[in-house]
């Protein structure tokens, strides 16, 4: 059997990209087929950045982004929610946040978890 791989690429960290994309892969066909109980999939998205501010920027999601995850780690490592004597499988949760770039000249787009989501109406216990 043929085997490929990427120069100065280790194969852990392909391994990682294949999780990472499974996951997201995964959440977004559940939300596809069960939108009334989706799975958190969200955005944060500007078009409009001056590449010159893109490091503090950059500094600024990384900071903020690992005072988060910290706070979930302790969140999903609470003990009271480990499983105990149940004869039911284990369910593998967690939360991935990644960054993305590009240069898009002459384009303008707005991928969908971006735009305002329209607000729900409330409704009256009486009705």
């Amino acid at each position: 059997m043929n085997s490929y791989g990427v120069a100065g690429v280790a194969s852990e960290a392909i391994e990682e990209l294949g999780h990472r994309v499974r996951d997201l892969i995964e959440t977004l066909a559940y939300n596809l087929k069960m939108p009334k109980q989706p799975r958190l999939c969200e955005t944060a998205l500007t078009l409009d950045v001056d590449p010159r501010w893109l490091p503090i920027l950059r500094n600024t999601l990384k900071r903020r982004t690992q005072a988060f995850i910290a706070a979930i780690n302790e969140d999903l490592h609470n003990l009271k929610m480990r499983r105990k004597g149940s004869a039911t499988p284990p369910v593998r949760i967690g939360l991935s946040v990644f960054s993305f770039e590009d240069e898009k000249v002459g384009v303008t787009w707005a991928p969908t978890a971006a735009r305002p989501r329209a607000k729900l109406k409330k409704r009256r216990a009486d009705s």
